[in-house]
C-alpha cells in the first residue's frame, strides 16, 4: 500500500512523465534550501544581537573612516557616535555619515 505522499509522487511522475527518483531528489533539494535559509536567518539574528550590544568605544571609528568601511555601517551604528559626541543629528544616512566623518577628521 502506498502512503499519501508516495501516491502523490506516483501521480505526478505519471502525469508529467518524470522519474520518481527525480521528484524525490528535487524535494530533498528543496528541504536542504529551507534548512540553509533557516541557518542564515539564525546567523543574521545572532550577528545583529551582538551589534546591538556594542557601544561607542567598541568600534574603531578612525580605522573605519580610514579604510572606507564607515560608509557601510548602519544608521544605528552611526547614531552611537552622534549620540556619544552630541553631534547634530540628521534624518538621512548620508548626512549622518558626513557629520561623523567630519567629527573624526577634526579630532
Amino acid at each position: 500500500m502506498l502512503s499519501g505522499r508516495s501516491r502523490q509522487h506516483s501521480k505526478f511522475t505519471q502525469e508529467f512523465v518524470v522519474s520518481e527518483e527525480c521528484v524525490k531528489t528535487y524535494l530533498e533539494h528543496l528541504k536542504l534550501l529551507d534548512l540553509k535559509k533557516e541557518k542564515r536567518k539564525k546567523e543574521r539574528l545572532e550577528k545583529s544581537s551582538v551589534k546591538a550590544k556594542m557601544t561607542y568605544p567598541d568600534y574603531d571609528w578612525v580605522g573605519m573612516c580610514n579604510d572606507g568601511t564607515l560608509s557601510k555601517q548602519t544608521v544605528a551604528v552611526l547614531d552611537k557616535c552622534i549620540q556619544y559626541h552630541h553631534l547634530k543629528s540628521h534624518p538621512l544616512k548620508k548626512d549622518k555619515l558626513i557629520e561623523v566623518q567630519r567629527h573624526i577628521i577634526n579630532n
